[in-house]
């Protein structure tokens, strides 16, 4: 369901936003066998940890990064306008959405932690769209075939999800492509903690539920 509308998000980006095609293709291919890999192993995890986790790790991000904004401290850099990685920032990039990838088949989404890391990584906010936008596009629905061939796939509401989906990617792209880099960042830190809040409530809701 999400799949198709994740493709034409992914095809607007690549096409409208520049990043080094090492770094795009390298952390693609990583987030797209995490997630291979986690759709056999990550649902003998305890998923209730993994989101705890997190949402930790999700929120001290999110005050590192307004504290930067805010100018209370200068350690993370200024004023990102890299487009690609290399050496070490690289490999970490690679291994950091290879990790992403995984945790997507426990239900963690990669959107927001992908755009932190790129951002403390160096590159400009906006070159995490097309990166975390293809990650997903090819991911969905390779790791998707382990769940369809297990029977655990809801299929009610198929096409207005696929419809609704390619509607509303036509309007974020257009809006996010107006939005100065300092709105992005702002964008992320906002992401961040709603992700963080929806993964604590979620590790919450399966605590009582056990």
């Amino acid at each position: 369901m999400h799949a198709i509308p994740t493709a034409f998000e992914a095809f607007f980006f690549v096409t409208a936003v520049t990043v080094e095609p090492v770094t795009l293709i390298s952390l693609v291919l990583a987030a797209t066998l995490g997630a291979l890999l986690g759709s056999e192993v990550m649902t003998k995890l305890n998923q209730r940890w993994v989101q705890l986790i997190m949402a930790v790790a999700l929120i001290i991000t999110a005050l590192l990064m307004a504290a930067k904004l805010l100018g209370w401290i200068s350690l993370l850099g200024v004023a990102n306008q890299a487009t690609g990685l290399s050496g070490w920032k690289l490999l970490i990039g690679i291994g950091g959405n290879f990790i992403l990838g995984l945790l997507m088949s426990a239900g963690v989404g990669l959107y927001a932690p992908c755009m932190v890391m790129v951002y403390f990584l160096g590159l400009t906010p906006i070159a995490a769209f097309p990166i975390m936008m293809l990650s997903c596009a090819l991911l969905m629905p390779i790791s998707a075939v382990n769940f369809i061939r297990h029977d655990r796939v809801d299929y009610r509401g198929l096409f207005g999800i696929i419809l609704g989906g390619i509607i509303g990617v036509v309007i974020a792209a257009t809006l996010v492509k107006s939005l100065s880099l300092t709105a992005l960042s702002w964008l992320i830190v906002l992401v961040s903690c709603w992700t963080a809040f929806s993964l604590w409530r979620a590790a919450q809701r399966r605590k009582n539920a056990l």
